[in-house]
């Protein structure tokens, strides 16, 4: 017998096996690829020039994130703390892509704030690009990358409108949602 369709020790219970550990897999991959909390993208044009303009990206990260050290730094749980640079990736690329189809850039993130207790990095990373004439004035340049919370989606994706027309965009500000058990003392 081969024990193909059988009931009981063979057949079906141990593909439930293999069905507890996908799940056990989907879980983990999805509690640690919860690390982008919130973010903005704004720019400005460099002063005398037409086409060229830098990128302000200030963004807050899960700081127990922890594929691959990704915010290892000089703390003294060897995590990033405030003067640390970390080069940003995920699970994707984390990237900004300007609009022009270039080559997105990758991110280094200059840590403003951390915290242990709260578990969030926030720093800032700045990109400077020229765009080339002949490619029209108005761009849509997105900050994309891999993961955010698990109930979200996976991927996330910051954009704004660059108008060279213009001097800069407007000074976006984006604020982190939070979660609070009921019962925690936060909530009511």
């Amino acid at each position: 017998e081969s024990g193909i369709g059988r009931r009981g020790t063979g057949g079906r219970g141990r593909s439930w096996g293999w069905w507890g550990v996908l799940c056990l897999c989907l879980w983990m991959w999805s509690a640690e690829a919860a690390h982008f909390q919130s973010g903005t993208v704004a720019w400005e044009r460099v002063e005398g020039s037409t086409r060229t303009v830098v990128f302000t990206l200030r963004t807050m990260w899960l700081r127990s994130y922890s594929a691959e050290s990704v915010f290892a730094g000089s703390g003294l749980d060897m995590r990033a703390v405030p003067g640390d640079s970390v080069d940003l990736t995920g699970i994707e690329p984390v990237e900004l892509d300007v609009g022009d189809g270039s080559p997105g850039y990758s991110l280094k993130l200059i840590v403003q704030k951390a915290s242990p207790d709260e578990d969030f990095v926030y720093g800032v990373s700045t990109v400077m690009h020229t765009y080339q004439p002949g490619g029209g004035d108005a761009f849509t340049a997105v900050l994309r990358g891999c993961c955010r919370r698990a109930e979200l989606g996976a991927s996330f994706a910051v954009t704004t409108r660059v108008v060279l027309t213009a001097t800069q965009s407007l000074l976006p500000w984006s604020l982190p949602v939070q979660t609070v058990r009921a019962g925690s003392g936060g909530a009511r």
